[in-house]
């Protein structure tokens, strides 16, 4: 058997990369790196300027962690991305992309005896072909012979030729991914000759990581108040050793929350504490059922926006590590009405159907994309969030320059963001150039007759059961500010059916965030109203009047206050609403809410 007859079919992902090889015979079998199928996407750029992939990469960056990407699929529009201290070596992200790639051709070498030349590489289906180019140009420096098939398109051809699924020329396929960092959906049809692919959307924020992070969350409202130090070294870990056990209770965290996918119950180990702490399965779906409830809304957003209805589809196949939670079937079948099909290993769909798929490798048909969502941290409510947690622990938005790293923490110059009427408004203290919504009472709105009226869905009256903000931090008065988040919830929002809104914040409502051991927090108290319509997806507010004040303090003490500002100027932000819950979110922020009332007038 030569190196022309075994095929290569590989998966990058965010977090993980998943390969496939097929022998000449049609043995279909998954690589294995370090005895797992999933290869670590993150890499780590030496002083020397070699690079290690994997469990390889990991390890090294407990010690130099300004030399890590965990994320090399994000990168890829950067061009480049700055490594090591003071960002001093400037890596080009193809380098970075073909080293993962580098250690799969690796590993298909050894298990096959020889070099593997034809590999069949699979991408999300909304990309451009800017970004296609990037990964093939990284594919071209390891393989001879390279395709690229829609992350779609293979897990449609795994669905019938693998599961045997039936899907009638014609006839349309939902695909459901949810992977370790990122959440795709598309709506795939059957054509004479494979799959075209009708309808893609996603998410960036939301995958079986943020399930990871809301578990590591809850664990903090025990542990930080009973040792708040210990707690710090385990969240924010800053030295080798503490690395090494944030690591470890990230993978304990993980592996109890895949043992629960056949399990009631598990335990996880918390370090420094010693203790193992229980976790039953429906408290960890309580933890994820906002993340996979955003999920599923972006998939009955995309059905509506396609006019495709649910009924008509040949089938639901739930691909990607993430979906083995059970709530992500129990949540879809209810949405949809139609038992989604799983398989015992969904990481590996995608990977294996691109070897079935890669006759279709050059014919990319149109698709529709819906329009990118930004990308913030879901989480419980209540419950502090965890944006992109890497192994070692959650982090903030990502920065191209890894070099800076433990900040001393000031006070100096936080800019302080809060939700009014769903909008971003930025304050420096002390002064202010923002965007908000406004308004004393309903009557001060303009009459119905005058309104454009919105969706239906969001009329009524929520209750904010968690709100997000991002706002720069100075952290040592040097100038240079880092993304801190700020979480809070109990806000009330009433939609009127005319477009009249109101946000109450009442006699206070705090946004608080903790950062190198000092606590922030933001008081907002009064109302916020403004007019608003609706269209694809997106609230368009203007008209707006506040009045209410904002109070910052940073550990107890009161630094700022300052009447909530009004701004003429209109706005949007993005929204899904369905079956009781509202999901909102603008640049830099993202809140979700409950319906309390179908009445917009009822008492909160």
């Amino acid at each position: 058997m030569g190196a022309n007859d075994f095929r290569l079919g590989v998966d990058f992902g965010t977090s993980n990369t998943v390969a496939v090889l097929r022998w000449p015979d049609g043995r279909v079998r998954p690589l294995l790196f370090d005895g797992s199928p999933l290869l670590t996407s993150a890499v780590f750029v030496g002083p020397d300027g070699q690079i290690a992939v994997g469990r390889a990469a990991v390890h090294a960056a407990r010690t130099q962690p300004e030399r890590f990407e965990p994320y090399p699929k994000r990168c890829i529009d950067d061009g480049a991305v700055l490594l090591g201290p003071a960002g001093s070596s400037t890596v080009p992200v193809v380098e970075l992309i073909a080293a993962v790639l580098r250690r799969v051709a690796e590993e298909a070498a050894r298990t096959a005896g020889h070099s593997v030349r034809h590999a069949v590489l699979t991408c999300p289906a909304a990309w451009a072909q800017t970004r296609r180019n990037s990964l093939l140009a990284a594919a071209h420096s390891v393989f001879p012979d390279v395709s690229l098939v829609p992350e779609p398109v293979a897990a449609a051809s795994h669905f019938v030729a693998v599961r045997g699924g039936a899907v009638p020329v014609g006839s349309s396929l939902l695909i459901y991914d949810l992977g370790a960092g990122t959440f795709d959906t598309s709506l795939v049809r059957r054509t004479a000759d494979g799959f075209e692919v009708l309808a893609a959307d996603g998410l960036t924020d939301a995958g079986g990581l943020d399930v990871d992070a809301a578990m590591v969350a809850f664990l903090g409202t025990i542990y930080a108040d009973r040792n708040a130090a210990a707690w710090e070294r385990l969240n924010h870990p800053v030295d080798g050793a503490d690395r090494r056990l944030s690591r470890a209770l990230w993978d304990d965290v993980r592996t109890g929350k895949e043992l629960l996918s056949n399990s009631a119950n598990v335990a996880v180990h918390v370090p420094l504490f010693s203790d193992d702490v229980p976790f039953g399965r429906e408290q960890v779906e309580d933890l994820a059922q906002p993340i996979i409830a955003r999920t599923v809304a972006v998939v009955r957003a995309m059905l509506r926006a396609a006019g495709v209805d649910a009924a008509r589809l040949s089938g639901v196949y739930l691909v990607g590590g993430g979906s083995r939670l059970p709530l992500v079937g129990t949540m879809l079948h209810r949405a949809l009405r139609i038992a989604p099909t799983t398989v015992e290993q969904p990481e590996l769909v995608v990977a294996e159907g691109s070897l079935h798929a890669d006759r279709l490798a050059t014919k990319q048909p149109p698709v529709a994309v819906a329009p990118a969502r930004p990308a913030m941290p879901p989480a419980p409510a209540g419950r502090p969030p965890a944006r992109q947690p890497t192994p070692n622990g959650p982090v903030v938005a990502p920065t191209r320059n890894r070099s800076r790293r433990g900040a001393t923490v000031g006070v100096a110059a936080i800019m302080v963001v809060t939700l009014l009427s769903g909008q971003l408004v930025a304050d420096k203290l002390g002064g202010s150039s923002g965007e908000n919504g406004g308004g004393d009472d309903p009557g001060r709105y303009a009459p119905a007759s005058a309104a454009t009226p919105i969706d239906d869905c969001l009329v009524g009256t929520w209750r904010v059961t968690n709100q997000v903000a991002i706002e720069s931090v100075d952290l040592d008065d040097d100038g240079g500010k880092e993304d801190v988040e700020f979480t809070g919830s109990g806000a009330i929002h009433r939609y009127w059916p005319d477009g009249r809104t109101m946000l109450e914040y009442g006699d206070g409502i705090s946004l608080t965030a903790r950062r190198g051991g000092h606590e922030y927090e933001i008081v907002l108290t009064g109302r916020v109203t403004s007019m608003i319509t609706t269209s694809g997806g997106k609230i368009i507010s203007a008209q707006p009047d506040a009045d209410g004040t904002r109070i910052t303090k940073a550990d107890g003490s009161e630094i700022d206050r300052t009447a909530m500002p009004e701004d003429s100027g209109s706005n949007s932000s993005n929204y899904q609403c369905s079956d009781g819950l509202l999901n909102r979110s603008g640049s830099g922020w993202q809140s979700t809410s409950e319906q309390i009332s179908r009445d917009p007038d009822a008492a909160a």
